[in-house]
């Protein structure tokens, strides 16, 4: 009970169709996303995009805030036009 020569080589040959279909198969998944994430942004979707929301600064508040922080766990004042005080953040 052995194997001849002719099934090994089919067994090899048929591994060997079933990797580069695999691989056709994720190339082609690949090239449809690919095709699809180039559009243009039409005119009236340009709203959403400059949405404050969509900014990667802070604003005015969340940096004052953020700067408030930052002074109380450094024990220092000044910097941002903040006024002096102790290292609390209490002022």
């Amino acid at each position: 009970m052995g194997y001849s020569r002719a099934d090994v080589e089919l067994e090899f040959s048929t591994v060997e169709i079933m990797v580069k279909t695999v691989f056709r198969y994720a190339f082609l998944v690949l090239l449809a996303f690919g095709i699809a994430s180039c559009t243009s942004v039409e005119y009236w979707d340009k709203g959403h995009l400059a949405d404050p929301v969509m900014s990667f600064q802070d604003g005015a508040t969340q940096a004052h805030f953020d700067q408030k922080v930052f002074q109380s766990i450094e024990a220092a004042a000044g910097g941002f036009g903040a006024s002096a005080g102790g290292g609390c953040g209490c002022n």
